[in-house]
């Protein structure tokens, strides 16, 4: 572990070394390595139930379909709860921020996503200008 570091620092300090040049007078090429977080945060995850007793979380796996606002699913549902995922980075995608939705509504037992909206996180007072934030109801198919 220590000689990795070593090795790192090492050729993170080769661009600092002084090298002769070729040709005389040639022009002096800078370089720069960027260096950045490998992991993106993890977006926070807020659910909560609104109706009545808790159903059982589902699997990791469980399929939940997702309805944008203003698509409606054609089956009758019941709203259990809401799910908020709100980004820790401007680097979330959305695509990112619908499967933390999911996981959220798999916690809750549901088995969709309904009237989702992906905006800033100011706009839905969740948090501050910059990061997206997704609310959503959360839904169990009706069974008569």
């Amino acid at each position: 572990m220590l000689l990795n570091r070593f090795a790192l620092a090492a050729v993170c300090a080769l661009p600092m070394l002084p090298m002769s040049l070729p040709t005389p007078g040639a022009p002096l090429v800078a370089s720069f390595m960027y260096a950045c977080d490998a992991e993106e945060p993890r977006p926070s995850l807020t659910t909560r139930f609104s109706g009545e007793g808790r159903p059982k979380p589902r699997g990791a796996d469980a399929r939940v379909e997702v309805f944008e606002r203003g698509h409606e699913p054609t089956r009758t549902y019941r709203v259990i709860g809401q799910v908020r995922v709100r980004a820790n980075s401007g680097r979330t995608s959305t695509d990112e921020l619908v499967r933390w939705t999911k996981r959220g509504a798999r916690e809750l037992g549901g088995d969709l996503v309904v009237g989702l909206v992906i905006d800033d996180a100011a706009a839905l007072r969740a948090g501050p200008v910059g990061l997206l934030c997704a609310t959503a109801d959360v839904a169990q198919w009706h069974t008569p």
